[in-house]
């Protein structure tokens, strides 16, 4: 891949970020980084070794902390030990809900993406809307 590629790829996926910070934010009141960060979480069976994780998101360890300790303040994660003394991260019940909830609206974002429905902005917002309206199954 060239470098001109390579940054056309950069500014898309940054265009796309943009997109699924203000959804997520408006709809669920969490950021693209948290929304990964609890999805992350909810894809094992909720608790995570914390080295694992800083690497699995490519963060370093103290990165990690200061996304968790939001999440972990208004209860959506919680830090623990497990029997081998090693720190891990558990998903609480309040972030299990919340990161199933938001996934829709991110799903409908990604998928007005694939659509080239990126630049219209408006029908990008119902879309993810109506989506995190839906009740989730």
């Amino acid at each position: 891949m060239n470098l001109h590629t390579f940054m056309d790829h950069h500014f898309a996926h940054a265009a796309m970020r943009v997109r699924l910070d203000e959804e997520l934010g408006n709809w669920h009141g969490l950021s693209w980084e948290d929304f990964v960060l609890l999805a992350e979480l909810d894809a094992g069976d909720g608790s995570v070794d914390a080295a694992a994780l800083a690497t699995r998101l490519g963060l370093g360890r103290s990165a990690l902390l200061l996304r968790l300790l939001p999440l972990e303040k208004i209860g959506l994660v919680a830090r623990e030990a497990n029997a081998e003394r090693a720190r891990c991260v558990a998903l609480r019940a309040g972030g299990r809900r919340l990161v199933r909830e938001a996934r829709a609206t991110a799903e409908a974002a990604c998928a007005l993406v694939g659509q080239g429905s990126l630049a219209n902005s408006s029908q990008a917002s119902t879309s993810a809307r109506e989506h995190a309206k839906a009740p989730s199954s």
